[in-house]
């Protein structure tokens, strides 16, 4: 995979994608699931309830708008994945995943970093 400078910052392509999972031993599952969610958009889009702030974040990195719904949480990890140059890429809303909670379910879903 070509060196990037610690400045540059800018989504993988598809070829460095696959020499990077090639470089990590990627099982076909996780290879898999990290394509999926690269080629997919966001899961849900997010609402304001009580008490949190949601925005927008233009990503320079990623090269799509990030979305959030917590500016104390999720907006302060989005700005350390911008930034971090070990940090390749990050996608918001990336997963619906089901929890069973209290005989009830939960839907959870947030940012996943790569």
């Amino acid at each position: 995979m070509k060196e990037k400078l610690r400045t540059e910052v800018e989504m993988l392509t598809e070829s460095e994608f696959n020499e990077w999972s090639a470089s990590v031993e990627l099982s076909p599952q996780q290879y898999t699931m990290i394509q999926t969610i690269r080629s997919s958009p966001p899961s849900r889009r997010v609402r304001g309830k009580v008490g949190n702030v949601v925005g927008r974040y233009p990503s320079k990195k990623m090269g799509v708008v990030i979305q959030f719904e917590s500016h104390r949480n999720e907006l302060a990890l989005i700005y350390e994945m911008e930034y971090d140059p070990d940090v390749l890429e990050y996608y918001d809303q990336p997963l619906k995943l089901l929890i069973w909670k209290n005989a009830g379910i939960t839907f959870m879903s947030g940012v996943l970093g790569v």
